[in-house]
């Protein structure tokens, strides 16, 4: 397993019934061979623990029901799976 997840980095965003919502923008990850961290986009994130894995989380997608092209869009984040909720990394950077 090659990356941790430590943080997911969130912005703020009103929703057009006025309520304010905390999207994930980005994931703040540990490489666990090189010692580095990185932050890298919801996309890159889910590219990267999908190919090479992760140590407390797993990545999963699902189908939004918005359409662009004629295909449907999809909305990519990773999951935590070791006993700890997602609310439980979140970081706001605004």
């Amino acid at each position: 397993m090659k990356y941790t997840l430590l943080k997911a980095l969130t912005g703020q965003k009103i929703s057009e019934h006025g309520r304010m919502g905390t999207p994930i923008l980005a994931y703040l990850m540990l490489d666990n061979e090189t010692g580095e961290t990185a932050v890298y986009y919801k996309f890159d994130a889910h590219l990267k623990v999908s190919a090479y894995g992760a140590t407390n989380c797993e990545a999963k997608s699902r189908r939004t029901d918005e359409m662009e092209n004629g295909k449907y869009l999809m909305n990519y984040y990773l999951k935590p799976t070791d006993g700890k909720k997602i609310t439980e990394y979140l970081f706001s950077v605004v």
